[in-house]
């Protein structure tokens, strides 16, 4: 996404799923497992804490600049 030029390429990954953790859940999340150490011993434990795609982020982005390509 190029906000300079009020642009984006979608050519590859319009359509993939990607996750992103902001560091405080991350945290939280770490304290959650020290604090929980004999259910979470030898397990492994996925943390998300935002799911989206690319075409959802253009549209925000699109609306946000007023672009409509």
């Amino acid at each position: 996404m190029d906000l300079k030029e009020k642009g984006i390429n979608l050519s590859e990954g319009r359509d993939c799923v990607f996750n992103t953790t902001s560091p405080t859940i991350i945290y939280e999340a770490a304290a959650r497992v020290l604090t929980h150490h004999e259910q979470t011993k030898n397990r492994a434990i996925y943390v998300q804490d935002t799911a989206t795609m690319l075409k959802k982020l253009a549209a925000m982005g699109k609306k946000v600049t007023g672009v409509d390509e």
